[in-house]
């Protein structure tokens, strides 16, 4: 039995958290070595003093003749994205933005996010690495109507066809029903 990487609330994660020792590690497999090890904290993008819960880290424990690895790992709130400033609804809302024919930028100045314009076109960037991932996970859902629209880039399909699917927050919905990032670690540099 797996642990979930993904959990929508903390009172989730507390019950999680209570029947942990029933998961194994998802690193050496060993069960029953899963211990609690913590928040993870970071910045919120609208107020950058302010701090909010991430998630939290689990530790598989090699102490005291235990079969664990000694690794940690991390167990997200679905609402937050890797490596981002940005949560799952407001990177949403970009794409809605794009979707329906706005500049990146004046999505940005609209959603009052305080950076260069640069950094609109860097999160466009991250979507259009991430399109390849959810291009695999739509395949497996559903078919989708096709769609006879003309979007501004031909890489927002998967996300046209992901707002008729969930149209709410879905991004917090995939990373939630398949526990998976939806930005995930990237290899290259852009």
């Amino acid at each position: 039995m797996n642990i979930k990487r993904f959990v929508q609330d903390t009172a989730e994660w507390e019950a999680e958290r209570i029947i942990m020792k029933r998961y194994r590690c998802p690193h050496c497999l060993a069960p029953g070595t899963l211990i609690s090890h913590g928040r993870l904290y970071g910045y919120q993008f609208r107020n950058h003093s302010n701090r909010v819960l991430r998630g939290f880290r689990l530790f598989c424990s090699n102490r005291y003749r235990r079969k664990g690895c000694g690794r940690t790992f991390s167990v997200w709130l679905a609402w937050k994205l890797y490596r981002s400033l940005l949560n799952a609804m407001d990177v949403w809302r970009f794409i809605c933005g794009l979707l329906d024919g706005q500049a990146p930028q004046t999505i940005a100045r609209h959603m009052m996010i305080n950076t260069s314009n640069a950094s609109a076109y860097r999160l466009c960037a991250r979507l259009k690495r991430a399109q390849f991932g959810l291009r695999t996970i739509l395949q497996g859902l559903s078919s989708v109507s096709a769609i006879h629209r003309s979007l501004p880039w031909p890489w927002l399909l998967p996300y046209d066809h992901l707002r008729q699917l969930h149209p709410d927050d879905a991004i917090q919905w995939l990373q939630y029903q398949f526990q998976k990032s939806f930005f995930l670690p990237s290899t290259g540099t852009a």
